[in-house]
């Protein structure tokens, strides 16, 4: 199975974006809008090529993984350059494996937050509202969304 031009620039711009979002998370706590918007402009002409049901599908399915991510913006649990990140990587993964990118996504996620509760002693007790712990979620996502394409590759190459 060949990659063709298209699958290239779909997994170079999603490299970029998921590299460029864990760096700017860990370093500068956000990810930024000039890193986000080209890679979502690529995503949404990626989702043309794909015809228009392709297209409506890639759309939908982008709009249902990035509401949760949404929901907890609209909360204040996590930033809106992570809901951003979430939509546009699903937007660049397409509807095949949009799904069980954004699942590792959210249990990498999930993982960080878990360990940093457990490092500033939330289980005893030991929250303080009045200043929140800081996850880095973009950093934890884009490592899941890494990881879980690392495996498909390892599984289709060994297996």
């Amino acid at each position: 199975m060949t990659l063709g031009f298209s699958g290239f620039v779909r997994y170079l711009v999603l490299f970029v974006l998921l590299l460029g979002a864990i760096i700017s998370d860990l370093r500068f706590r956000i990810v930024p809008n000039i890193l986000i918007l080209p890679a979502l402009i690529t995503g949404m002409g990626l989702a043309c090529l794909d015809g228009f049901p392709g297209f409506v599908r890639t759309i939908w399915l982008t709009v249902l993984l990035a509401f949760p991510s949404y929901y907890g913006f609209r909360r204040g649990w996590m930033g809106g350059g992570d809901v951003k990140l979430v939509a546009t990587t699903s937007l660049l993964l397409g509807e095949n494996l949009a799904a069980l990118c954004f699942l590792a996504g959210a249990i990498s996620g999930g993982m960080f937050s878990l360990f940093a509760m457990v490092k500033h002693g939330a289980g005893r007790g030991n929250v303080d509202s009045d200043h929140p712990t800081y996850v880095p979620y973009a950093a934890a996502y884009a490592l899941g969304v890494v990881l879980a394409k690392m495996l498909m590759i390892a599984i289709r190459f060994f297996g």
